[in-house]
């Protein structure tokens, strides 16, 4: 009923306001494990899911962050998400775990969806091709995300690009 939905929300919130207020990853994690065990079925355990994953990484746990995320994508609620779950999954490989190969795997699966999060995978997807030194295959995907409808970051694409051509003309 209505009475239970409030506390879903209540402690949803709750975990949200350790995290971004109290910079509590831990605390934060704790009132999301207390969401799942008291709600296995509630209406936010998409976005509690979600927030697993993020916090998993944030706190150095990147295998299990990664499992959260492969459980979400193998649920119906979760696939409406994939996009985000892939560029997530991309960037626990990328930092947590230093596996550009397997990061750009998991962008190219987020790009195929489109959208914001399909074209920060093809960013994403530039800077680990960068850090693995196929500078040709790096510039292509910046080229791409620059023709793109989406590009909240178009500066900062347009200076590495800019600072490949001068260091390397022969990229053009």
């Amino acid at each position: 009923g209505a009475s239970g939905l409030s506390a879903e929300a209540a402690l949803y919130e709750l975990a949200r306001l350790r995290r971004d207020v109290q910079r509590d990853a831990q605390g934060a994690l704790a009132a999301l494990n207390d969401y799942r065990e008291r709600f296995p079925q509630g209406s936010l355990r998409n976005e509690v899911g979600l927030s697993r994953v993020e916090i998993l990484s944030e706190l150095g746990r990147g295998s299990e962050a990664l499992a959260e995320a492969e459980a979400l994508l193998a649920s119906a609620q979760g696939r409406e998400r994939a996009a985000e779950l892939y560029v997530l999954r991309g960037n626990i490989f990328r930092h947590d775990l230093g596996d550009a190969k397997q990061a750009i795997v998991e962008y190219s699966r987020a790009e195929a969806f489109g959208g914001a999060f399909g074209a920060e995978a093809t960013r994403l997807r530039g800077l680990s091709l960068e850090s693995l030194g196929d500078l040709d295959g790096a510039l292509a995907a910046y080229r791409q995300y620059l023709s793109g409808p989406e590009q909240p970051r178009r500066s900062e694409v347009d200076r590495l690009v800019a600072a490949w051509q001068r260091e390397r003309p022969d990229l053009d």
